[in-house]
C-alpha cells in the first residue's frame, strides 16, 4: 500500500489546521518511511516478511469512481488495513500493530477527509485502538479491531443494498 500524500493546504480552512495535519502526517509517515527503508535494506534477508498486503484503492483511483463506488472502495481499503492490523495483533506484534493503526488513521483521513462527519465517528475508535496498543493490551485491541471491521462490513452491505 503506498503511503498517503501529505496534506494539501487547499483542503483546510485555516493555516493552523493545515500545519497540525502536516505535523501529524510527518510524524507518522516519517516513521513508516523509515520502516520501509529498513525493509528494503533487508530485502535479501531470509527473515523478511514475504506477505503482500491486499491492493487497496488510491486517491487517484477514487477520483474516477461514482460516489457510491468511492465509498465502497474507501471502505474496502480501510477493511483491508484493519485485517492486517488484526493479523499483527493476533501475532502479538506490538510494533507492526502500532504501524498498522498509524497507517489506518492516515488512510481514513485521506479517504474521508480530516474534517468529515465520518472521521468524527471513526477517529475515536482509532484513538482507542492506538491507546490499547500503547498500553500493550493487544487482546482488547484485537477485539476492538474485529468489532470495527464487522461494523464496516455491515455499512458496506447497507451501501451495496441501497441502490444509491
Amino acid at each position: 500500500m503506498p503511503l498517503p500524500n501529505p496534506p494539501d493546504p487547499k483542503d483546510f480552512l485555516d493555516p493552523e489546521q493545515f500545519e497540525e495535519a502536516k505535523a501529524y502526517w510527518l510524524s507518522h509517515v516519517g516513521g513508516i518511511k523509515g520502516l520501509v527503508e529498513q525493509a528494503q535494506r533487508a530485502k535479501g534477508s531470509p527473515k523478511q516478511d514475504r506477505e503482500t498486503p491486499p491492493k487497496v484503492a488510491t486517491q487517484g483511483d477514487l477520483d474516477e469512481l461514482t460516489q457510491k463506488q468511492q465509498g465502497l472502495a474507501a471502505i474496502d481499503g480501510v477493511i483491508a488495513t484493519i485485517a492486517i492490523l488484526i493479523k499483527y495483533l493476533s501475532e502479538s506484534d506490538e510494533d507492526k500493530s502500532y504501524e498498522a493503526i498509524s497507517i489506518l488513521v492516515i488512510q481514513a483521513m485521506t479517504y474521508f477527509g480530516p474534517e468529515s462527519e465520518i472521521m468524527e465517528h471513526f477517529f475515536p475508535v482509532m484513538d482507542r485502538l492506538e491507546q490499547l496498543i500503547k498500553r500493550s493490551d493487544l487482546v482488547a485491541a484485537r477485539e476492538q479491531a474485529m468489532l470495527c471491521k464487522t461494523q464496516l462490513q455491515e455499512v458496506q452491505q447497507l451501501i451495496k443494498g441501497s441502490g444509491a
